[in-house]
This record gives structure tokens, C-alpha cells and sequence, in this order.
């Protein structure tokens, strides 16, 4: 579908038919020839930014059709600097081919084994790559796996990587299972890191096993980490209240039919309060942040890049947010996930305000409503409204809370 954002003219044209004519105005510049183009990825905030990812199938002089990934973005104030500035049909965007992506120096030698190794100090040696994960512009994950032993890249804005290299470093020397730094490439933004373990809460849950970290655990963890000084990141990732109305302009963009009901849970949620910053919090806790044994126990802490000054009850309120969205999946993940949840509210609620603790989950479960849009699932409005109901349900536990404490 098309987005219609009167801040973004070129929004249209990216995520609709219009996309053709401007990003094979770019390929054919370069000497190609466009033979398919798909989206695949979207990063949208209204008025302010988007970015689209496509996959695609260029033919290059001289050589037969290959499949790329190629990017295009627009701002409020036009194409994303260090892009190819492209115009059709009067409409102005920023063309880019993967993985030349301008916000992230570090990223096409971080997807070249001879450069990895350089970097590892393993110059010749043989070096398998995997993309774990890309948000354009973002940052991007890389797993470098070598005979005897492995490594995670992490890709970012330049500015960030120095920020990020000493959260880690810090946390580490506080005796947090964080993953340890390898290397660093500060003006590329690349960061290095070792393996803490593969095993995270959310495989054992989709895999229907029923060991799992104890809210008391957890809690513990988070203990440890409010006493640990950080420097504040690079990038701070903004609280789930902060954004909720963000995100709720975005899914009224996106599906204009579900409007009123996304009004509704957002004034349901209501407008974030002054932080009290009093602890170092993880900033963006989860399932799939928290490695363990076989026996469920915590042995490691994944993603610390938003690690700062925060408000306890977001770490737990995302937590629960995304074992919520998990009772989406499998049944038998989603019996075990509900389960969990129910276990580790009990346990949260009587650490934090319950009632605060609940409409936080239903802001971060609106955040995961727009999922199913941003990666362009086949059928992404039906996810959309079934992640807007878990949301309601949390936000009406809330108010079911508040009149029972009055």
C-alpha cells in the first residue's frame, strides 16, 4: 500500500507502484537495468522519515540479472544525506545500494571475510559471515563463525561505537554476563563482540520447554545493573510511553480503517510523566536479551546498546510486552508464554505499581503493532489488529487495577 504523509510528498511514490520509475532512474545511472523490484522492509515515522527496503533483480552490463538489495528514503528535509538524489514525476528521493549504507560506514566491511579478519587480528584465516539482523540507516548484527570459535559485529553510527565499547566493558568489570569486546573500529562503528551463549528465552519458549528464568531472577539481574556507572548511550532509546503516540500516528497512517480504535488505545494509555532516572536500566529487556543454561538460569545479557539512566518498570514492562506478543505463535509457544507472563507479572506487580506496569506493556505492545507493517508480512493487517487487541486487553487490566486499588 501506499503511505500519504503531506510532510513526506515522496512517501507515496516509495511505497506504491511510483517506486519503479525512481529507483530504476537510479540502476539505470549506475549502468543496470531494473528486472524486479519488492518491498521488503519499511521505516516509517510520520512526517519526519522513511526508508524503504526492496529486494530486487538488476541486470548489469556484461553480466547476467543478480538479485540486490536496494534502498530508498526520504525526509522532511528531502533525500537522507550521502544518498543518490533521484526525481521522477517531480517527486525527489535518496536511492542507495546494500550494503553502502550512508548512516553505517562499517557495514560493507563488516560483510567481507578479509576485512572481519583484519579486524579480528586473523588475517587469512577462514571466516563464515551471517546477517542477523539490518535496519537501514540503524544498525545492522553480523556473525562471524570460524573453526574453533565465533564473534558478533555489531554495525552502527560511528558516533556510537565508543558509547557502546565502554557500557560493555563497564558492565563486564561489575560482573554482568554481558558479551565481552573484541575489537573495535571506531571510525567505521563497528564493535566486536563475543559469544555469551546461544540459548535465549524466547528459543526455549517457541522450542515448548518449560525451564525459564524466576521473576526473582530477574529482578536480581536488574539489581546488579541499576549499581553499575554507564556513560549515557550514544543513542537512547526513547521510553514506551514516550513514542506510544509516534507509533499510534504511524498505524493510523498505515490503516486508516483501525483510526479511531488506535486513538482510543492511545488515549487509554495516556501521556508519559517526567522520568525519575534514578537507575541504570537495560532500556530495551526482552526475551530474546536474556541467554541460559539447561536448566533456565540466566548466563548472559544481550543488546546493551540503550543500557543508561531509566525507570525500572520499562525493562519490565517490555519484557512482558513480548512474551505477550509470543502467545501470537505456536500453540505451544503461546501456552508457555502466557503462562510465564503471568507468573513474572505477579512477581513485578508487587515490586512496581501495578496499574503503571500495565498500560507501559500495553505502549510497548502498540510499538510491536507496527512489526507486521515494517517487515511487510503478506497478511500484516491482520497482525496489526491482532497485536492491537493484546494491547487493549493490557490497557484494560490497567484500569481494571485502578479501580480496584479506589
Amino acid at each position: 500500500m501506499a503511505v500519504d504523509d503531506a510532510l513526506l510528498p515522496a512517501a507515496r511514490y516509495l511505497t506504491g507502484p511510483g517506486a519503479r520509475p525512481l529507483v530504476e532512474a537510479a540502476v539505470r545511472a549506475a549502468g543496470g537495468a531494473l528486472v524486479r523490484l519488492r518491498p521488503t522492509q519499511v521505516l516509517y515515522r510520520p512526517g519526519q522519515e522513511l526508508v524503504v527496503r526492496y529486494a530486487a533483480t538488476v541486470g548489469w552490463s556484461g553480466r547476467g540479472p543478480v538479485d540486490e538489495t536496494l534502498l530508498a528514503g526520504t525526509t522532511a528535509e528531502g533525500p537522507p544525506p550521502g544518498t543518490v538524489p533521484v526525481e521522477a514525476e517531480g517527486i525527489s528521493a535518496g536511492v542507495w545500494r546494500y550494503p553502502f549504507d550512508p548512516y553505517l560506514p562499517g557495514l560493507d566491511a563488516a560483510v567481507r571475510a578479509e576485512r572481519v579478519g583484519e579486524l579480528l587480528g586473523m588475517a587469512g584465516q577462514s571466516i563464515v559471515l551471517e546477517v542477523r539482523s539490518f535496519r537501514p540507516t540503524r544498525r545492522a548484527v553480523v556473525h562471524a563463525s570460524w573453526d574453533g570459535g565465533e564473534a558478533y559485529l555489531k554495525v552502527l553510527p560511528p558516533a556510537e561505537a565508543v558509547a557502546l565499547s565502554e557500557i560493555h566493558r563497564r558492565l563486564a568489570a561489575a560482573g554482568l554476563p554481558v558479551p565481552p569486546v573484541i575489537a573495535v573500529d571506531v571510525a567505521a562503528g563497528v564493535v566486536a563482540l563475543g559469544s555469551v551463549g546461544r540459548q535465549t528465552v524466547r528459543g526455549w519458549i517457541l522450542e515448548g520447554r518449560r525451564r525459564r528464568p524466576t521473576g526473582r531472577s530477574i529482578l536480581a539481574l536488574l539489581d546488579r545493573l541499576a549499581e553499575v556507572d554507564v556513560p549515557r548511550p550514544a543513542h537512547r532509546r526513547a521510553t514506551p510511553l514516550a513514542v506510544a503516540a509516534g507509533h499510534g500516528r504511524m498505524l493510523a497512517a498505515v490503516l486508516p480503517s483501525a483510526a479511531g480504535r488506535i486513538g482510543a488505545l492511545c488515549e487509554r494509555i495516556g501521556a508519559p510523566h517526567r522520568m525519575s532516572d534514578t537507575a541504570t536500566v537495560h532500556g530495551d529487556l526482552h526475551d530474546g536479551q536474556l541467554v541460559v543454561d539447561g536448566r533456565g538460569r540466566i548466563t548472559g545479557m544481550l543488546d546493551v546498546d540503550a543500557v543508561g539512566p531509566g525507570e525500572r518498570v520499562d525493562d519490565l514492562a517490555n519484557l512482558l510486552g513480548h512474551l505477550a506478543c509470543l502467545e501470537l505463535s505456536s500453540r505451544p509457544a503461546a501456552g508457555e508464554a502466557r503462562t510465564w507472563a503471568d507468573e513474572l507479572h505477579g512477581v513485578f506487580a508487587a515490586q512496581v505499581d501495578a496499574a503503571e506496569l500495565d498500560r507501559r506493556v500495553a505502549a510497548v505492545l502498540l510499538g510491536l503493532a507496527t512489526g507486521p507493517f515494517r517487515v511487510q508480512e503478506r497478511a500484516w493487517r491482520t497482525a496489526v489488529r491482532r497485536r492491537l487487541s493484546l494491547a487493549e486487553r493490557w490497557a484494560g487490566r490497567g484500569e481494571r487495577t485502578l479501580r480496584t486499588a479506589s
